[in-house]
């Protein structure tokens, strides 16, 4: 891509979120091949930050009083997944259900054995997000006479997925 400074230029390439799918695996996190299954009616995804922690090399002598900070160590935080809660379907369920990869169990199931897992959020355009990651949060909403329940889970990254972003 070419520099954009002081130029005018038409918006391309922007994401929808429509058609967007959360997709689980159904082998040992980091095995090949796989096979991923999507969880039924997500409404939302929230991608976690990639963040930096920062180091204090303050000292006593710091030039202009003023503290001296360095990068360290970086972070994945977790991503956020909200769902229309279907909490039969083998996609949500403990039970599970199927041949792929809710057989043993949904993303309850996979909360409760801490099961890390190859996840995939994919838009309708083709991009991956793959994510080697365990469900740290299972949360059911409120339930009350207006609306219908959701379902948020928080999908923890084992480690650094920065690298499989372009």
């Amino acid at each position: 891509m070419s520099d954009l400074t002081g130029t005018n230029y038409r918006a391309e390439g922007r994401e929808h979120g429509y058609n967007a799918q959360l997709l689980v695996g159904d082998g040992v996190v980091g095995s090949s091949p796989q096979t991923y299954e999507a969880v039924a009616e997500v409404v939302r995804i929230r991608p976690g930050g990639l963040t930096t922690a920062t180091f204090n090399a303050t000292h006593l002598r710091s030039p202009n009083a003023h503290q001296e900070l360095r990068a360290a160590m970086r972070s994945s935080e977790p991503w956020e997944i909200e769902c229309n809660y279907r909490p039969l379907h083998e996609s949500q369920s403990q039970a599970g259900g199927g041949s792929g990869s809710f057989q043993t169990g949904g993303l309850l199931a996979l909360n409760i054995a801490r099961t890390e897992k190859d996840f995939v959020i994919r838009l309708a355009s083709g991009f991956e997000f793959p994510i080697q990651a365990f469900i740290s949060a299972y949360t059911p909403g409120e339930i009350g006479p207006d609306d219908g329940m959701a379902l948020t889970i928080q999908l923890t990254p084992l480690r650094d997925y920065s690298g499989n972003l372009p």
